[in-house]
């Protein structure tokens, strides 16, 4: 089965059906079901974008529930920040979902810029299955 790597928090906000816009520098004809994988690492920057759409309900009602799953404590910066909880869904498959578009303009509060808009639907979680992740789509044997 196909499967993406994308960093935390935005894997479990797709995973959970909070996100259902992923932005890409690339384009995809594959079309169908895939597996979530969650990198390794958490983008701190989230917390940039969530400040960037703070009068947006979605936006916050996202910070909030990714401060809750994760049990971030912040610090007096990024580097003195932690992440308590949920930390077997990091270098992991934590979902599944179907990949029913992808285009440029997309009209989504998860939409960024000129890139590339992944639209999914139908996510599921799954209890986190430790793998290794690559670059772009790639192949997961039946495990």
């Amino acid at each position: 089965m196909k499967a993406l790597s994308i960093r935390q928090p935005w894997a479990w906000l797709i995973a959970t059906g909070r996100k259902d816009i992923e932005n890409r520098i690339w384009k995809t004809n594959y079309r169908g079901k895939f597996l979530i994988h969650a990198g390794k690492s958490f983008d701190w920057n989230f917390f940039y974008w969530v400040e960037d759409n703070k009068f947006n309900n979605n936006a916050v009602m996202a910070a909030n529930a990714v401060v809750t799953h994760f049990g971030i404590e912040f610090g007096i910066s990024r580097n003195a920040s932690k992440i308590t909880k949920a930390k077997d869904e990091f270098g992991a498959i934590i979902g599944q979902a179907e990949l029913v578009y992808c285009v440029k303009n997309c009209k989504s509060i998860w939409a960024d810029g000129e890139f590339w808009h992944w639209k999914f639907s139908n996510p599921v979680t799954v209890a986190p299955i430790p793998h290794k992740g690559q670059l772009g789509l790639f192949e997961v044997e039946n495990e």
